[in-house]
């Protein structure tokens, strides 16, 4: 599959890892979508590929960049290709064994957490980013409870939207540490536009967060 339209829009993207990026189409369009990774048809691939890489004209160059419910590796994996530092955080194990393939296939210094959110906020990578991203988690809320205690203060959490998302409260961002927040357009290559929720991670989160499994979306802060 063919990514070589989207290098004159990303100059930022080293030239030698374009054929990383087509053989990681290649692999969501055999293996991802076997394991039912993937819902859009193979033409929409390199789309997603460039809504992810759209990730670096919003954010500085992190030391860290985790993403939160990985999936099929998007943004994660095509930002990682591109040179940055990540950690695919991936509860699912379908999900695990594709990113672990990926890895494998592609030669890719990445890692997989096998965990969810709530866990790993709680352990090692407790404010460990400066970057947090997360496409099509959850509600806006219940994202950035889970987002915000992996960002270390002075970083930012950055979510994917749609002209309609619904912006987090300042009650909300106030108890989770965060300021800040902003939803911008960014325009890609060919008429595309990702949206972004960026929210600025201000101070220390307290620790009450994350809560236990399943307790944000039951019980979302409002």
């Amino acid at each position: 599959m063919n990514v070589s339209p989207l290098r004159e829009f990303f100059p930022e993207v080293p030239p030698t890892s374009w054929e990383l990026m087509d053989r990681y189409c290649d692999l969501l369009d055999t293996e991802g979508r076997r394991a039912g990774l993937i819902g859009f048809d193979s033409p929409a691939i390199p789309e997603q590929v460039a809504r992810s890489l759209l990730v670096l004209r919003v954010t500085e160059t992190p030391q860290l960049l985790i993403d939160v419910g990985s999936g099929a590796g998007l943004p994660g994996v095509p930002l990682a290709i591109a040179g940055t530092t990540v950690v695919l955080v991936e509860p699912r194990q379908r999900a695990q064994a594709f990113l672990e393939l990926v890895r494998r296939e592609l030669q890719l210094d990445f890692e997989v957490s096998a965990t969810t959110a709530e866990q790993v906020g709680r352990g090692l990578l407790r404010e460990a980013a400066q970057v947090v991203v997360a496409r099509a988690l959850a509600r806006t809320g219940v994202a950035l409870e889970l987002c915000s205690p992996l960002c270390v203060p002075g970083g930012s959490i950055v979510l994917t939207a749609g002209p309609e998302t619904e912006a987090a409260g300042p009650a909300v961002l106030e108890e989770l540490g965060l300021g800040g927040a902003e939803i911008v357009d960014v325009p890609g290559p060919e008429n595309i536009h990702q949206f972004f929720h960026i929210v600025q991670k201000v101070r220390t989160v307290g620790e009450d967060y994350p809560r236990r499994q399943g307790l944000a979306q039951r019980k979302p802060l409002s």
